[in-house]
């Protein structure tokens, strides 16, 4: 879930109010900046924890293991859930925002180019799943295995295409937190920091 409107302006007023005035732009910048850096580390980190269950759930699947695996998926989607939407920051951070969520996906674009790939007989991998649609390489992709066809989970063609989705949104997460690693808003006045924030 976002932050709140309240919660971030109580935040951002309480850390400027610990500095002076001379320094409100660069301390609300850095506030703005931390927030969504500390979500991107939050993700990564959610990423390879899912990578980690997909690829135990493949060796020994049982109910407890996808029961596990699921958990895994909603914690990594409430950690995106933190940085999805944004149009406004880092330039590299918002062109990852695809390949981890495609979404809307009303016409089930998803289902139809995995049933697609489980057809070829090949060993994928997170740059194999990168050289596809947008469609498989993120978070739909995996909750289309774990929710609509786990049993594809106990075969050998299922879980290679499941873990090659698996290492690609751990990837992501990754370039998510360095694309984060710099500040969009170092320069901005505080007014504007704090609007690119709540504007999404």
């Amino acid at each position: 879930m976002k932050l709140s409107l309240l919660s971030v302006s109580i935040l951002l007023s309480t850390t400027i109010g610990l500095t002076g005035c001379n320094d409100e732009q660069q301390t609300m910048s850095n506030a703005v900046h931390g927030l969504h850096l500390q979500s991107a580390k939050q993700f990564s980190s959610a990423a390879e924890i899912l990578d980690d269950d997909i690829a135990s759930l493949c060796r020994h699947y049982s109910e407890e293991q996808l029961l596990t695996t699921r958990t895994a998926w909603q914690n990594t989607m409430s950690a995106w859930m933190q940085l999805q939407g944004r149009e406004k920051g880092s330039e590299e951070a918002l062109a990852l925002s695809w390949q981890i969520q495609f979404w809307p996906d009303k016409k089930d674009t998803t289902g139809r180019k995995l049933k697609q790939l489980l057809k070829q007989d090949k060993m994928w991998t997170a740059s194999d799943v990168s050289e596809e649609s947008i469609a498989v390489q993120g978070m739909g992709a995996i909750e289309w295995f774990l929710y609509e066809q786990p049993t594809q989970l106990q075969e050998a063609k299922g879980c290679n295409l499941a873990n090659g989705i698996g290492d690609r949104i751990a990837q992501s997460g990754q370039q998510l937190e360095e694309a984060w690693q710099d500040n969009p808003w170092q320069q901005m006045t505080p007014q504007l920091a704090l609007s690119e924030y709540l504007g999404h």
